[in-house]
């Protein structure tokens, strides 16, 4: 939540739990009447629930309610109006309505974290953690119907079936993590970070320079070589690179990388390959 908001809440919060204080003439000229403030406890509420997380929420709501409620015991027991019984019903509305808003806004919440969490976890690798193919053609999809070009690269791990046969599944996985360790850490800002399928990975870049690209290639390539995953050590892969070119289906652009991929491959294995610049649309 970021500061502005916070405070902006904070100054609400005071202010409507002074409003409930027994001030001369509050209560509209009645005393044995709450004031115009509990009209907007339950937006302070439920905007708590809305700026925070679910349970940070819980706990400012939670500290605002006990808060309403021992002004409200103070004037129902001590304040000028102590022991009036219509001041009493009001009491009791305004805190259960309040109580009431803030069980509702914590099931909302709740399941509103559970369905980010099962929409996560539907665009998410559940084993390297990067984004899965359906979360990296969304991302092609947007980019493309945003008009916005991009560098895609896309790498698959050499001679893995042989880890996985020589070393056994368990430790094939922790290769695969590693590499996407790698990825998250070397990743430049505004790039996304796939798992395309199998031992196959996709980055999908901001426009690089040549240069700046080559940079990062050969920063994942050496750490990769470098890295020791129980016993298995000077680990290669394949690249292919595309960049998209004008109003280019995203689709072509990965066939494009896909096929340079390949010509890697040909070419010996632990290479990068430039893919053929895009046909004239």
């Amino acid at each position: 939540m970021i500061p502005a908001a916070r405070i902006e809440l904070l100054a609400l919060t005071v202010y409507f739990l002074v409003g409930l204080w027994p001030w001369p003439g509050s209560g509209g000229g009645h005393l044995s009447l709450l004031s115009e403030s509990t009209y907007w406890f339950p937006v302070l509420y439920a905007g708590a629930f809305l700026l925070f997380a679910p349970r940070e929420a819980l706990r400012w709501s939670a500290v605002t309610y006990l808060l309403a409620l021992g002004v409200c015991l103070y004037r129902l027991f001590w304040g000028p109006e102590a022991r009036s019984m219509d001041l009493a019903a009001a009491v009791i509305q305004f805190q259960l309505v309040g109580l009431i808003m803030i069980l509702m806004q914590a099931t909302f919440g709740a399941q509103r974290g559970q369905l980010l969490a099962a929409r996560q976890a539907a665009r998410q690798d559940p084993l390297t953690g990067l984004a899965n193919r359906r979360a990296g053609e969304e991302r092609l999809a947007a980019l493309a119907e945003a008009g916005q070009p991009f560098t895609l690269v896309v790498f698959d791990l050499d001679h893995f079936k042989a880890v996985n046969d020589t070393h056994g599944h368990a430790v094939g996985d922790r290769v695969l993590q590693m590499t996407a360790r790698l990825l998250r850490e070397l990743l430049p800002r505004g790039g996304v970070a796939a798992r395309w399928g199998g031992e196959e990975f996709m980055l999908i870049l901001p426009p690089l320079e040549l240069e700046a690209l080559h940079t990062l290639l050969t920063s994942l390539r050496t750490r990769l070589a470098q890295e020791r995953v129980d016993g298995v050590q000077g680990v290669t892969a394949s690249f292919g690179v595309a960049t998209s070119a004008p109003g280019e289906p995203p689709g072509q652009v990965v066939a494009r990388a896909d096929a340079a991929m390949y010509a890697a491959k040909l070419r010996g294995r632990d290479g990068v390959q430039h893919a053929e610049p895009a046909s004239p649309l």
